[in-house]
């Protein structure tokens, strides 16, 4: 079965916080990856909350080291001691965290690693450079953005150079496959200020492959924040952005709007959604190949007896999507079309897998 190895590098963050984003966002990411088929191995210093009675087909790992280094958390001599010891415990747990993920990665097959950002995730970069392992990178918050974030309002920055960005900030962003964001500020900030990763945030994902694919012309519709996402996506002759200022009314005015730059002279389109990151060009050109050489109204990707986007569409149908309304999208006309479909085979199911939400990361 395929494995998944999540990482939480904090030592014992969630004996030292019990609530808050970062007990639900474990959760949801690694029930998320075992309802998707994976078996998740679960580094850390604790139980993370919630997750102990739900424990089929997850694996808890507890760091070495355990009772000494949970002295430090008991420990409170003043405020200049304190910080003496944080660095002190810092720098034990991360020796304990690249030993342990040695250990571990010499001994499993992972295809992915996960960790949310921190000031000591960055250790493990070499370890997954060697093993050649994909590391997706959960930023909450950005590490330099901690100063000009203290009262829950972001102070931005008017001069660039007065942002200090640590070695340990850029070498996780670096060594990452995918940098996952709760929210396009934080995007913004990674983008600005520490380095350009356009690439490696999820939106850009599937639009680096439709760039790399046979399509001749992307058109992104846009909608809330519609200013700050255009600023993130990857540029190109092919694209073309439309803004729907009806978005608030549905998936359907999004199709609509973008339907009305496409020309007769095409002979399909692709409807694609941007949260699809393991969408590749060649399951965009397999639809592409399929558009050209078939007259069918809808061209669907199938794995065994599932389906799912992207869809192709002959544009024979165009007129069709013209009466939708609200949040119906492309699976309704491939309910209404079909007796005239054409299913096209692929090797796994793992491409329909969109992230709607954070805990789907």
């Amino acid at each position: 079965m395929k494995k998944i190895l999540y990482i939480v590098a904090n030592p014992f963050s969630y004996r030292r916080r019990s609530v808050g984003g970062n007990i639900s966002s474990a959760n949801g990411v690694i029930k998320s990856f075992r309802d998707a088929g994976y078996e998740v191995d679960v580094l850390s210093d604790d139980m993370i909350p919630g997750l102990e009675k739900d424990l089929k087909g997850i694996k808890i790992i507890f760091f070495s080291l355990y009772h000494f280094r949970l002295l430090f958390t008991k420990l409170n001599f003043g405020n200049f001691i304190d910080r003496i010891l944080l660095k002190i415990e810092n720098y034990v747990f991360q020796n304990v965290l690249s030993k342990k993920l040695n250990e571990l990665l010499k001994v499993n097959k992972y295809e992915y690693c996960y960790v949310r950002a921190s000031s000591n995730s960055h250790v493990i970069a070499d370890l997954i450079k060697k093993f050649k392992i994909k590391l997706i990178v959960e930023v909450n918050k950005p590490l330099s953005m901690r100063p000009y974030n203290t009262d829950g309002t972001v102070n931005w920055p008017k001069n660039k150079k007065n942002v200090i960005i640590s070695e340990a900030e850029k070498i996780q962003y670096e060594a990452s496959k995918m940098i996952t964001v709760d929210s396009t500020l934080r995007a913004r900030w990674i983008l600005d200020f520490v380095g350009d990763y356009k690439d490696k945030i999820l939106i850009n994902h599937i639009l680096d492959q439709l760039i790399k694919s046979k399509i001749q012309k992307i058109i992104i519709v846009l909608g809330h924040e519609y200013f700050k996402v255009r600023k993130l996506a990857l540029k190109s002759k092919k694209i073309k952005f439309v803004i729907n200022k009806k978005f608030k009314t549905g998936m359907a005015s999004s199709i609509k709007e973008g339907l009305k730059k496409l020309d007769k002279k095409n002979k399909g389109f692709l409807i694609v959604q941007s949260d699809m990151p393991f969408i590749k060009k060649t399951h965009l050109n397999k639809i592409y190949n399929s558009l050209l050489h078939n007259r069918y109204s809808v061209h669907l990707l199938r794995f065994k007896n599932k389906i799912g986007n992207p869809i192709g569409f002959n544009i024979s149908v165009i007129n069709k999507f013209k009466k939708i309304k609200g949040d119906i999208g492309a699976k309704f006309m491939v309910k209404r079309l079909k007796k005239d479909t054409v299913f096209l085979n692929v090797k796994s199911d793992k491409i329909f897998k969109d992230f709607d939400k954070l805990s789907d990361f």
